[in-house]
């Protein structure tokens, strides 16, 4: 029997970055029929927007878009690479924090002291806090959850598509993307250069080649990481 467009909502995850153009979700999504689709840019500080859903174990306040906490099939399409706070992107994380409340974005990106919290590149699934408090709020939706994940190689070409459970899909494809990006390293350097490109859009994103390399550095040495920022600080 189909689905009609009426039915279906397209939500970009932004957690707090700005708002997509039409031109950019267009891009996005290949195509420049959007008529009959419901298109929403999250907005993390709109409380109309959002819903509670509870508390996590840790005491986190868990507030999501309505339009999802609403619906009754969930399909997240990503890509898994390294990340500084979640070990890796991907999975739940287009929920939380892509499509939460602030007050739900700070209790993931803010729970544990900075040197900690900006040490989780390549972590796995039990080992990663932050992605532990990110999948116990995100199972507090009612609706069904599909996810499609990617992981790239260094030249944009898809190597691997894991789709299904979003939690048992996602550990799979971490599992392929710490063989690509992971680099064995004989010793560490006293100086390491570095860059977040094509992430150097704002220097917010462009941090991210810090804690990439920095298991590369040796105590008191010196990294050097390049951006070119066009979006200013972010």
């Amino acid at each position: 029997m189909g689905v009609k467009k009426h039915n279906i909502s397209i939500i970009i995850s932004l957690g707090t970055h700005s708002p997509l153009s039409k031109e950019e979700i267009c891009k996005r999504l290949g195509t420049e029929e959007l008529a009959g689709y419901t298109i929403i840019n999250h907005n993390s500080n709109d409380s109309d927007m959002l819903l509670r859903l509870g508390k996590t174990q840790r005491g986190a306040e868990v507030f999501i878009n309505k339009e999802i906490c609403t619906s009754d099939f969930i399909i997240s399409i990503g890509t898994i690479e390294p990340h500084l706070i979640a070990g890796f992107g991907g999975g739940l994380k287009n929920i939380i924090p892509g499509c939460a409340g602030q007050e739900t974005i700070s209790a993931t990106h803010l729970q544990v002291p900075a040197r900690e919290r900006f040490s989780a590149v390549g972590k796995m699934g039990e080992e990663c806090s932050t992605r532990l408090l990110i999948e116990e709020g995100a199972k507090m939706l009612t609706g069904d959850i599909f996810l499609i994940n990617t992981v790239l190689n260094r030249k944009g070409e898809t190597i691997g598509i894991f789709c299904g459970d979003p939690i048992k899909a996602h550990r799979a494809g971490c599992r392929l993307a710490a063989k690509i990006y992971g680099v064995p390293i004989k010793e560490k350097a006293n100086v390491v250069l570095t860059g977040s490109h094509p992430m150097d859009i704002d220097l917010r994103q462009g941090t991210k080649c810090w804690a990439n390399a920095s298991a590369a550095l040796k105590e008191g040495g010196l990294l050097i990481a390049f951006f070119r920022c066009f979006h200013g600080v972010g």
